[in-house]
């Protein structure tokens, strides 16, 4: 995983718990993060990973993380190969719950949360939670035609 966080445009998707695959409680998982120039790996997207694997451990059980979707890139890049794995999975029915600890800029500037909403009205729903101020929030796509998705945050 580490030389992962080492090259800019490169990524990662990692497959366990088949046995969770399609079941209402499976997750996934993505993180994503820069290398500054100079900078020897992302420690951003190191940051995101570890820290949404501890939110994770603590607020959902590990058991049902079906995949770890992993992004790194420079600034200017926005290229995200495990983010568009990870939208395919969403699409397959391979869970219906996306967990991202941070968001990222995607190709043409736009931003992840936006792109998201527009998926969101695509295919038939996913629960999206974010982890904001020590709390985990499910967040549907904030506005698809004008709707509010938001709902409550998690207990």
């Amino acid at each position: 995983m580490f030389e992962t966080l080492m090259k800019s445009g490169s990524y990662r998707v990692d497959y366990f718990k088949d046995q969770a695959a399609g079941s209402p409680q499976a997750l996934g998982f993505y993180a994503c993060g820069d290398i500054p120039s100079q900078a020897p790996f992302s420690q951003t997207a190191r940051h995101n990973l570890l820290a949404g694997l501890i939110v994770i451990q603590h607020h959902f059980s590990i058991s049902n993380l079906v995949a770890i979707y992993l992004d790194v890139h420079a600034p200017e890049q926005a290229i995200r190969p495990a983010y568009e794995q990870m939208k395919r999975d969403l699409r397959a029915g391979l869970f219906k719950r996306a967990f991202v600890f941070s968001t990222c800029r995607l190709k043409n500037g736009q931003d992840m949360l936006e792109d998201l909403c527009q998926f969101y009205a695509e295919i038939d729903g996913f629960e999206l939670i974010t982890f904001e101020n020590g709390a985990c929030k499910t967040l549907l796509p904030c506005k698809v035609d004008g709707i509010n998705l938001e709902s409550p945050v998690l207990a």
